[in-house]
């Protein structure tokens, strides 16, 4: 995103959205340029498209579940890919730490020993780093040894969307968007930046 950043709740829902776009379009994913650096995080966030069952392993395309998180508010859209990221593997330990984080308080100053027991780094890491993917958590230094860490609002509600812009054949789309229009606007038109804001050009037959 011109987030063009890396972390936060509309990043990690925004780029599932284009990946299931991509699927959808059998659009080959675009290496838009801020993303070459985010390859891991992007990674994770396509593998827990696959694992919500937001895609149809039968036919590699988003499936019905798909239709039905996207209506969803972000609090939803992040407990679904929550769930299923906790049972990935290693369920137990992922089931507390995600616990832990929802035992304390928004904007709670968080150090890895507040989310799980373990004393590796790296397995702390393996931790919250995806709850900070996802947008759980927001870090002022994320370093492996000594991240600093908040717990952020996810807002349980839908987000009021902003107009488009028609500037002749071309759309664009500010945040906050609405994910159901703005997914019927990728079949109709050619998604020419990812944004924010997105922007669109379409035949003007079609405007």
């Amino acid at each position: 995103m011109n987030n063009k950043t890396s972390s936060g709740h509309a990043a990690a829902i925004h780029d599932i959205f284009t990946y299931l776009c991509d699927c959808a379009l059998n659009r080959p994913p675009r290496p838009w340029r801020w993303q070459v650096r985010d390859h891991h995080r992007l990674h994770f966030l396509r593998r827990l498209a696959h694992d919500a069952g937001l895609i149809d392993p039968a036919t590699a395309k988003p499936g019905p579940l798909a239709a039905d998180w996207l209506r969803q508010p972000p609090a939803g859209q992040l407990a679904i890919l929550a769930e299923a990221w906790i049972n990935q593997s290693d369920t137990a330990s992922r089931q507390e730490c995600f616990d832990r984080l929802n035992s304390l308080p928004p904007d709670a100053t968080i150090t890895p020993a507040n989310l799980t027991h373990r004393s590796s780094l790296a397995r702390q890491r393996n931790l919250w780093l995806p709850l900070y993917w996802l947008g759980y958590l927001t870090a002022s230094s994320a370093s492996p040894a000594s991240p600093l860490l908040k717990r952020a609002a996810i807002p349980d509600k839908p987000e009021v969307a902003a107009p488009w812009q028609i500037q002749g054949t071309t759309i664009i789309a500010p945040l906050p968007y609405h994910w159901p229009d703005l997914w019927e606007l990728e079949r109709l038109a050619t998604l020419v930046d990812i944004g924010p804001p997105r922007c669109y050009t379409v035949n003007p037959l079609t405007i």
